[in-house]
């Protein structure tokens, strides 16, 4: 199956409808949306079109089993007012075609892949009310009008007061909302302030809420060390200069000589050695069936320790190290170890299809 990250980029061209007349844009305007069920879970994607700086704009958002991801913005659209066309993720030259149908309220179309094969993507219309209880981040993007108002008070201990409680003017901190709303300062998804330890101010921007999941990519490197450090705390591994392969036992005979030189603290300091190139091989990562077998597999640039080269891979291989060392999958001892005593209590942390390493 291929995975779905859409990356809209849409270059806005004046349109007329087929009977030559001007389009009317605001047919799309609103948000439209598509729910996949699948082994990997559930998948939503929203489509947001709105009126801009051009008349018909659009930016798609998308979240996995709670988890939300940045939004792209809208570029090369055309719309005759039935039929619409996009490039979909411009690198990996993917289209989108659909045509829209009114009185359903329905855009029946397909993803058409670069290797022309493809794959059906219908959008349907979403109203308010549904986007205000399923997805509240994303009921006032685009809008740039700002009014403050006092935190809500959640059940997780934190007071709340008021920027006029706090005798905090707040006009530097509307002037600011403005700004990230237009994008002025980048991405940014949330901004919250406290005072004498209390929460005056919380806002949330692109389309994320309080309860969005953040996909923190290569901050999992760093969980993935601390679970290491409170295996060898708890004495479940020995050291950092044990070898990797200790806690590898099924290809310690069928590998080069080299692997038998890499330790754990290689792997955490990535000074491994392994010849990956992060654009080349990471494809691995989507298509093999053994990702660490695959691992295994690569060669190697320069012998463990010598210097330091950022390659991804090394944190998939201390996921077999807390697995075998521990006798628990990664997550479990996570979880107990390390996010319960947190209090982090939300979270998703998939595996790689076939296997059971994270």
């Amino acid at each position: 199956m291929k995975s779905i990250h859409l990356l809209i980029m849409m270059m806005f061209s004046v349109s007329f409808g087929l009977c030559g007349g001007p389009v009317d844009y605001s047919t799309l305007y609103g948000y439209w949306g598509l729910t996949i069920k699948d082994d990997t879970g559930v998948q939503h994607f929203i489509a947001y079109f709105y009126k801009g700086a051009n008349e018909l704009n659009c930016e798609f958002h998308s979240y996995q089993n709670g988890m939300k991801y940045e939004s792209e913005p809208a570029a090369e659209i055309s719309f005759d007012g039935k039929f619409i066309s996009m490039i979909v993720n411009q690198s990996a030259d993917v289209k989108y075609e659909g045509e829209l149908t009114v009185q359903q309220n329905v855009i029946n179309g397909k993803l058409i892949y670069s290797d022309g094969s493809d794959r059906e993507f219908n959008l349907e219309k979403f109203s308010r009310d549904k986007i205000r209880k399923e997805f509240p981040g994303l009921l006032h993007l685009k809008e740039t009008e700002y009014s403050y108002s006092k935190p809500e008070t959640m059940s997780d201990g934190l007071q709340t007061s008021s920027l006029e409680e706090m005798k905090i003017g707040g006009n530097l901190l509307t002037d600011m909302t403005k700004k990230i709303k237009m994008g002025e300062y980048g991405k940014v998804n949330s901004v919250l302030i406290l005072r004498k330890g209390k929460l005056v101010f919380e806002e949330y921007f692109d389309g994320f809420y309080k309860n969005d999941l953040h996909v923190l990519r290569s901050a999992t490197k760093s969980i993935s060390s601390l679970l290491i450090g409170i295996a060898v705390d708890k004495g479940l591994i020995k050291s950092v200069n044990q070898k990797l392969l200790d806690f590898y036992p099924e290809y310690q005979k069928r590998l080069p000589d080299e692997w038998n030189k890499v330790l754990l603290k290689h792997v955490l300091t990535m000074t491994m050695g392994l010849n990956w190139d992060n654009e080349y091989h990471d494809n691995i990562w989507q298509s093999s069936d053994d990702v660490i077998k695959s691992t295994f597999e690569q060669k190697f640039a320069f012998e463990p320790g010598k210097k330091f080269e950022y390659r991804n891979p090394n944190v998939d291989l201390l996921a077999g190290v807390i697995i075998h060392a521990t006798g628990k999958p990664v997550q479990e001892f996570a979880e107990e170890n390390l996010f319960n005593p947190l209090g982090i209590t939300g979270y998703q942390w998939r595996n790689f299809k076939k296997n059971n390493y994270p």
